[in-house]
């Protein structure tokens, strides 16, 4: 009897044909990806509308246009000789201040989070700096570096330091304590702490600032090429501005919106992937 009803406990627990599927059907599917189609549909419904009311002329032409004007125009600005001019000066911009503002920001955010004397010594300094807006130094950037292409690659660098420098400091001070104190009880050498704990606990906030320091170095592009530019993704936003081109202007922003999308799908998959080396 006991066993009869263990037996019929048992298999009342088993799950009921057809239900291990459904699991793995389309509502899980969703499931899965609801985050992405949720932001994708919100995108696409927003354009939509703003189509919409061009369109049907709810809107003054002088200072929107279509999404689809907006494409069009794109589509055929960027494989032109001066698309691809302007793109490629504003990606070269971009990489070379954003991997110096990358490796300068994490050396100094690494150092100064590891060794108090050091951050005592470069913190006002720092600081001081930091408060200084990036428009206000423009003019002395130009006249130290000069119209060409240093000047806006100084922009860029300085746009996107500091939030890689802050986030890696804050990665490396917030390592716990009773961590470190274990290392040096079992005689850890500096080398050691640095490869298996300090770094790898440092990466989340090390990612995170790069991300935010990111949209700080696409800024510095626009903002250097604002300044003293004769071509450039900024230089065409600039002047289509100017000429009251507001298509071109839109394409403008277009293509920093891709050129930042790409980015972050790129440092995304850099997180998931360094993900395993953290400490744990």
């Amino acid at each position: 009897m006991a066993a009869t009803q263990a037996g019929g406990q048992a298999t009342a627990l088993e799950p009921r044909p057809g239900a291990r599927s459904r699991a793995g059907g389309p509502g899980a599917w969703f499931s899965r990806r609801r985050g992405p189609i949720l932001s994708v549909a919100l995108v696409v419904v927003v354009i939509a509308a703003w189509q919409l009311f061009a369109s049907q002329g709810w809107v003054n032409r002088v200072y929107t246009s279509e999404p689809s004007t907006i494409v069009s125009a794109a589509w055929h600005y960027l494989p032109s000789s001066q698309g691809l001019a302007d793109l490629g000066t504003s990606l070269e911009e971009l990489a070379i201040g954003f991997a110096l503002s990358i490796t300068v920001g994490v050396t100094l955010g690494l150092l100064m989070g590891r060794y108090r004397l050091f951050e005592e010594t470069t913190s006002l300094g720092l600081n001081i700096f930091y408060s200084l807006p990036l428009i206000a130094l423009a003019p002395i950037i130009v006249l130290w570096f000069g119209i060409g292409i240093e000047s806006k690659i100084v922009v860029v660098f300085l746009a996107s330091l500091f939030p890689i420098l802050v986030s890696t400091l804050t990665g490396v001070k917030n390592v716990d304590a009773t961590i470190r104190d274990m290392a040096r009880s079992y005689r850890a050498k500096e080398r050691q702490l640095w490869l298996t704990i300090l770094l790898p606990a440092s990466v989340p906030s090390i990612l995170s600032g790069i991300r935010i320091g990111m949209a700080g170095a696409l800024v510095g592009v626009v903002v250097g090429e604002f300044i003293s530019s004769s071509e450039g993704i900024g230089f065409l936003i600039s002047q289509s501005a100017n000429n009251f081109n507001i298509t071109d202007v839109f394409v403008g922003l277009l293509v920093l919106a891709v050129i930042s999308l790409i980015l972050t799908v790129i440092l995304r998959r850099l997180d998931s992937h360094f993900s395993k080396w953290r400490t744990r």
